[in-house]
């Protein structure tokens, strides 16, 4: 199987290292950047290519690695007669393969292929894919293409999960709270320790450390981790020291702290189904009557 990638940014490079590296053999790349193309194929091994088509004439499967918003536009580009049998993938989290508008009719089949995981550098991440999350969705349109999609990621030593297209959105959403909003969430808290008197090193040191043991207590449950790695006055049932920090706080802090408290007792009750909540239900959904 000859797998070929346009766009030769982090995601592409670190998803063809890794097959690389994996014994797969890379087709090679395109990019409109014909330096951004070398440079990508030099780091995996292969080669790069001027025309987009002939990549396409040389590939099995082929890997769209470009922004979200130039995905329709490149595989519109893309000559029609080439795509018989062909698997073509984009790497969007937000997108479904609709963006692949009528290509059942050519005899190709989509997929949507998503790392659940941040890649943030074009050389170095490719060693933190194994063992992460990868999502696939599509429809194959030719028999054995998501057989053979799903084993491509699994000897790569991926988790797999397949969602549905009607998913993506939320599915993507999802993902940004886990990741993104995390850090939102963690710069409130610093810039509450700030605002008590800790320097802005300090609050730095802070939040990472206690952020990274909660997250590690979670990592490290054999069972519910989420549940298993609750602390905290939630947990206990102490509505009086949830009363103070609903005082101290104001705002968009205070609603933050509010909503995120309302999921935290679900995991509480789910660790301690007697906890006496009366008071705790009165305080975080009082604003709600």
């Amino acid at each position: 199987m000859n797998i070929g990638f346009v766009g030769a940014g982090k995601v592409g490079c670190s998803i063809a290292k890794l097959l690389a590296q994996r014994g797969k053999c890379v087709s090679g790349f395109y990019s409109r950047s014909r330096k951004s193309a070398m440079e990508a194929a030099e780091f995996v091994g292969t080669t790069y290519f001027d025309d987009i088509n002939q990549l396409l004439e040389v590939s099995d499967v082929l890997f769209l690695t470009v922004p979200d918003g130039a995905i329709a536009s490149v595989y519109h580009s893309l000559n029609p007669n080439l795509l018989v049998d062909k698997i073509i993938c984009h790497c969007s989290g937000a997108l479904s393969t609709a963006v692949f508008e009528g290509i059942e009719k050519w005899g190709a089949s989509a997929f949507s292929v998503h790392p659940f995981v941040a890649i943030s550098s074009r050389y170095e991440s490719y060693q933190y894919l194994p063992n992460s999350i990868f999502t696939l969705e599509g429809k194959e349109n030719c028999p054995g293409h998501k057989k053979a999609m799903l084993q491509l990621l699994r000897d790569l030593d991926l988790r797999v999960e397949e969602i549905s297209g009607e998913s993506k959105v939320a599915y993507h959403g999802a993902a940004v709270m886990a990741s993104n909003l995390m850090l939102g969430l963690l710069s409130v808290a610093k810039k509450e320790l700030v605002a008590a008197g800790f320097s802005e090193e300090g609050a730095d040191a802070a939040i990472l450390s206690l952020a990274e043991g909660n997250l590690m207590n979670a990592v490290h449950a054999k069972e519910n981790p989420l549940v298993s790695a609750l602390t905290g006055p939630i947990q206990r049932g102490d509505a009086g020291t949830v009363a103070g920090h609903l005082q101290a706080f104001s705002g968009d802090t205070r609603e933050i702290y509010r909503l995120l408290s309302k999921e935290v007792l679900q995991l509480a009750r789910a660790k301690n189904p007697t906890l006496d909540d009366i008071n705790l239900v009165k305080l975080l959904y009082e604003e709600e009557t």
